[in-house]
């Protein structure tokens, strides 16, 4: 009651909207007329056009920005811990010259004949550079996962069968060095050797892509044929190296809600038996 009068106030609450009514009642609480009204519109978070909301707009370009914060800092650390090994050199000029060696002929030369321990550095840091892909799927699916990338990744795996490549290294630069060793006038300009997409949608294909598994298998070959020309390449370097250059982020883990029958007590994953046998009463 204000002012000797009794009143009430209403809202209607929306999702992009507030409206809010003032009514005078009687004593008995009957309405008798209308004291005043409005309604205030607010954006409701999402794009007109396409409805998608505004935080997973902000949410992906800030997962590309910390994706690839971490990709510099894995190749500033790796960087480092060849420099400590002495598969780079300390001067930057140095390691300016190397950059133009192609590290594609490097990693395909290091399978057959012996490397500078520069030249294999600069092959080591071209794997970190293209590490290949390693899912975060906690549970992976079976053998008949014909997924983008499995496809790309069997594509891979027939073209090093056929054209007898132990790695993908090969694969790729045996024809750059085959082309290299023929004279001049009879060199071809080779394509690049990046993951490339043909397609849109549906139709989306890779004509190959490496997984993780494919770079690891390279780096131990790689490693073990070079270490048999370089005492210096010992077995705790190939460890730290290997470390640093495959360390994937574990996933963090994701909260889980507190029971409705026992606030105090988490709640039961539905994978548990008891909570299967429960839905199954149910």
């Amino acid at each position: 009651m204000q002012d000797g009068r009794h009143w009430r106030l209403g809202f209607d609450l929306g999702s992009n909207s507030l409206g809010w009514a003032a009514l005078s009642l009687t004593e008995a609480g009957q309405p008798t007329g209308l004291i005043d009204m409005g309604v205030r519109i607010f954006p409701d978070g999402r794009d007109p056009q396409d409805q998608q909301s505004n935080a997973a707009k902000r949410r992906m370009p800030r997962g590309a920005r910390r994706n690839r914060d971490r990709y510099l800092q894995r190749r500033a650390k790796f960087l480092r811990m060849l420099t400590d090994w002495g598969l780079m050199p300390a001067e930057s000029e140095q390691r300016s010259e190397l950059e133009a060696l192609d590290p594609w002929i490097l990693r395909a030369r290091g399978l057959e004949e012996p490397l500078t321990l520069h030249e294999l550095g600069r092959a080591l840091f071209h794997l970190q550079q293209r590490r290949g892909f390693q899912s975060n799927r906690l549970t992976d699916k079976g053998d008949d996962d014909k997924g983008k990338v499995s496809k790309g990744a069997e594509q891979a795996r027939l073209a090093m069968g056929h054209s007898g490549a132990e790695t993908l290294g090969q694969l790729k630069g045996q024809p750059r060095l085959e082309n290299l060793r023929s004279p001049v006038g009879q060199r071809k300009a080779m394509p690049l050797a990046r993951v490339r997409s043909h397609g849109d949608g549906a139709k989306l294909a890779y004509d190959y892509y490496p997984l993780r598994e494919m770079i690891a298998d390279e780096f131990d070959l790689l490693w073990g044929a070079q270490a048999r020309h370089h005492p210096e390449l010992t077995d705790t370097a190939r460890k730290a190296l290997r470390e640093a250059l495959f360390f994937q982020r574990p996933l963090k883990p994701q909260p889980v809600g507190r029971c409705t029958l026992e606030p105090d007590e988490e709640r039961a994953p539905n994978a548990l038996p008891s909570v299967q046998r429960l839905r199954i009463y149910q």
